[in-house]
């Protein structure tokens, strides 16, 4: 059960102090690892480890050619999840001597800055430097130049195939806003004049092909793109059908990735993919 709690937000201690009284104060993951136990045999048999953020990253890696018995992915559930530093703990053991890579979202970040928040983000979970056996944690991380995985559904022959109905006009009207607007953001959130959290709550691409379930938030996103109206009613196009495909008991984003070849995206993931389909033979 406790696995799958989300870290971060979930944990806390409860102690009593001298006086009888309770305290609840944040924890270290490390502590809460020790405390329950971890089996190094868990992570044994693959010769690579590659963590993601999400049940669908792991669906598009294997996608685009990451599925291999030798490798094994690991869902972090957005790096929050107790099993994704367990894993960590486990792997940059003297026990284990797997490699192993981190994919994360940029979230609209610069890549630098993403890749260090990471990586302070795991260090400062655990009591003692972490041993990393080849290279240091930097190198393990890797960071998509764009938001997210669903970035890269944003090109017109992977809609035109996903979804048959849109015109060629549709398609180009709501990439063309889309980059328009996320260029004039990024300028306004490196200007201070946008905060990170609302650029990511209003540009995160899978907006796009699912609207909040919170009416509220729902909203706040129509009223942040009120100017962008061509957006607007190609992503309503595109919401219409994908709620009918989820009412025909099929995922939108399982759609999408059938209709995905490696020579439709760019050139970065082909690479990166390459560099992990070596490590395999090494």
């Amino acid at each position: 059960m406790i696995s799958e709690v989300w870290a971060t937000e979930s944990i806390r201690q409860i102690t009593l102090n001298e006086r009888g009284e309770t305290l609840i104060n944040a924890i270290k993951i490390e502590e809460v690892i020790d405390e329950l136990g971890i089996r190094y045999e868990d992570i044994l048999n693959p010769k690579l480890v590659l963590f993601v953020e999400g049940e669908h990253d792991i669906s598009f890696f294997k996608a685009i050619g990451l599925d291999d018995s030798r490798l094994k992915m690991i869902n972090s559930d957005g790096l929050r999840a107790v099993h994704y530093y367990a894993y960590i703990k486990i792997i940059t053991s003297e026990f284990v001597t797997n490699e192993f890579r981190i994919i994360v979202d940029s979230d609209g970040m610069d890549v630098s800055d993403r890749k260090n928040e990471v990586k302070e983000e795991i260090e400062k979970q655990y009591r003692r430097k972490i041993n990393i056996k080849s290279g240091n944690l930097e190198d393990k991380i890797i960071v998509l130049s764009e938001y997210a995985i669903e970035s890269y559904f944003l090109q017109e022959n992977i809609l035109s195939k996903s979804f048959p109905f849109l015109s060629e006009e549709d398609i180009n009207k709501l990439i063309d806003s889309y980059r328009r607007k996320y260029d004039q953001e990024q300028v306004n959130l490196r200007d201070k004049k946008l905060e990170l959290n609302k650029f990511q709550q209003f540009l995160k691409p899978k907006s796009i092909f699912e609207n909040d379930r919170n009416q509220k938030n729902e909203q706040e996103y129509l009223d942040f793109w009120a100017n962008e109206k061509d957006f607007l009613e190609s992503r309503n196009l595109i919401l219409k059908e994908c709620q009918q495909l989820e009412k025909d008991g099929k995922d939108p984003f399982t759609n999408i990735l059938e209709n995905i070849t490696i020579q439709d995206l760019p050139q970065e993931l082909v690479t990166q993919r390459d560099e992990i389909l070596e490590l395999l033979k090494k």
